[in-house]
């Protein structure tokens, strides 16, 4: 099994995350999916160090979230902006 932590959010990410549930669904591994953030309005963050610090606003984009769960056989995880129970999740999910 794998976990995937993400807001879903950011360049490029929906290419990555496809490429992942390809090979998911090819060796049979579910994905499951807690996904992190606001899924209602924006958050603003700093990503990047020292000159290089940049603010972004950034959106947790719930419904790809659950699309990458159901499509690789997973459990999706809606921690939304509080700390995820990982491990009663996993404890619930693979009994």
């Amino acid at each position: 099994d794998i976990l995937l932590v993400t807001d879903g959010d950011g360049p490029g990410v929906e290419q990555d995350i496809e490429n992942a549930i390809l090979d998911c669904l090819r060796l049979e591994v579910p994905c499951h999916v807690c996904g992190v953030g606001d899924p209602k309005k924006g958050t603003q963050i700093q990503i990047g160090g020292g000159d290089a610090l940049e603010d972004v606003t950034t959106k947790m984009q719930e419904d790809f979230l659950k699309s990458v769960a159901r499509r690789t056989k997973g459990e999706y995880l809606g921690a939304n902006r509080e700390i995820p129970q990982l491990g009663l999740f996993f404890d619930e999910t693979l009994k």
